[in-house]
């Protein structure tokens, strides 16, 4: 199968599944989610950590001389970096427009809520889809573990995103169009994405190293910092065990898959 058809196949049923998940919340009443949250994003956190460090990485690094690994390296530690200075920046812009008195507080706050959550979504989304393009042109089995750990990620995301903007005062209905809308832009990045790395393949062992990045920042910074609530020793203990699954899950499949 041809790899154009790949891309299109990937980055179509990671929009497509972010979305169903996000429509899948308005299904759901507060007291389901609550308690459905934890658990996906303990074996997220799992399947993020296993993505990078099990295959992305390594695939990163096969056949690279001492100087290229430490200029992936670089990537990497560059990467990370990044992604925690445009966290500052998000959380300072919000901060600055409340501070200037442009609005109140209350109305400041869920209007940058919801502009961040959508701005930063569709980012991210975009992100998505170059990476899971530059797998499909490395190899077709680092392609699929790309996309679970897609899956694994985003679909959560969506669901808290539509959560986020319904309790920012968005109406349920433009909230789940909003939601659906940025999930097409995992689509459009995956094909642009693929049209112009098929030129510049030499940059493809660097978009895994910050691939890696992206999905090590947001598993240590983002999804495991949110684990920490878990009060008592069966919910630490089930957090862990979770945690523990998505990345077995992962390094199993890179054992089964070939290639």
């Amino acid at each position: 199968m041809p790899d154009w058809i790949w891309t299109l196949a990937l980055t179509g049923a990671a929009a497509l599944a972010s979305a169903a998940g996000a429509a899948a919340l308005a299904r759901l009443n507060i007291r389901r989610l609550e308690r459905l949250i934890p658990a996906l994003v303990s074996f997220s956190a799992g399947v993020l950590l296993g993505a990078a460090c099990l295959d992305l990485l390594p695939g990163a690094f096969a056949d690279r001389g001492s100087a290229a690994a430490v200029d992936l390296g670089l990537t990497l530690a560059l990467g990370i970096l990044v992604f925690f200075a445009l966290e500052k920046v998000i959380h300072w812009h919000h901060a600055h427009g409340v501070a200037a008195g442009e609005v109140a507080p209350e109305r400041a706050a869920d209007r940058a809520t919801a502009v961040l959550v959508l701005t930063g979504t569709s980012l991210h989304n975009a992100l998505a889809g170059i990476l899971l393009a530059a797998a499909v042109l490395t190899n077709h089995k680092t392609a699929l573990i790309l996309f679970a750990a897609v899956l694994a990620h985003h679909v959560p995301q969506q669901i808290g995103d539509l959560s986020v903007l319904m309790f920012a005062g968005v109406r349920r209905g433009r909230a789940l169009a909003l939601t659906v809308a940025s999930s097409a832009v995992l689509l459009a990045g995956g094909i642009a994405a693929f049209f112009v790395l098929r030129v510049v393949q030499g940059v493809l062992p660097f978009i895994l190293a910050l691939a890696s990045a992206s999905l090590i920042y947001i598993a240590s910074a983002d999804l495991i910092p949110r684990l920490r609530s878990a009060r008592g020793g069966r919910q630490s203990l089930a957090a862990v065990s979770l945690v523990a699954l998505g990345i077995g899950a992962i390094y199993a499949v890179t054992r089964l898959l070939p290639g």
